[in-house]
């Protein structure tokens, strides 16, 4: 009998033990997985930051070394991205009053900003993708460029326009040195 009650006293010493031992384990390596996905996630969100910063700074570059007026127009708030081209080909301050989506418009000239506006409703309307002009651009300090404007429409999951982004480019001495060869011949 006193055989029996100390094997008893054993095995359930042992399966306490293994209890505990289970929990102890189950908390641990539970702990030990939200450890590791928190760190994964820290991780990642450090490799997306990267990546942005690296995709900014290319962005930025890429306006810089184009001399291109870089824009990022969002139709649903009528905020408009410029890039610093703005104001050192332009006169205009990108952070500055009237640079938003509407104002932009007085930019064009008079004679070409029916044509122009049109134009892109036209675009955003028909559903295309694409779009470009080509008008008479003008400036802060009063002076008139001839410009392309070249844009890509970016839609929502249910294909409404809902961004504009694009590029505008100072042609001026090219249609300058192209009436010359004109005149020429």
């Amino acid at each position: 009998h006193a055989v029996a009650i100390g094997t008893l006293d054993a095995v359930v010493t042992f399966l306490l033990s293994f209890f505990i031992f289970v929990l102890w384990f189950g908390f641990f390596t539970r702990h030990r997985d939200q450890e590791v996905q928190r760190a994964a996630r820290v991780e990642e969100a450090n490799r997306s930051a990267a990546r942005l910063r690296i995709s900014e700074e290319r962005f930025r570059l890429l306006g810089l070394a184009t001399n291109d007026l870089i824009w990022d127009a969002d139709l649903t708030t009528g905020k408009v991205w410029w890039s610093d081209s703005l104001l050192t080909t332009f006169g205009y301050d990108p952070e500055g009053p009237g640079t938003d989506w509407e104002s932009c418009q007085s930019w064009i000239h008079a004679d070409d900003r029916e044509r122009v506006v049109n134009g892109l409703k036209r675009v955003l309307k028909n559903g295309e993708r694409d779009w470009s002009s080509e008008y008479r651009f003008l400036c802060a300090d009063g002076r008139t460029l001839d410009v392309v404007s070249r844009g890509i429409v970016a839609g929502d999951e249910a294909g409404q326009p809902v961004r504009v982004i694009g590029n505008t480019t100072d042609v001026t001495e090219l249609r300058a040195l192209e009436q010359k060869l004109r005149q020429s011949q």
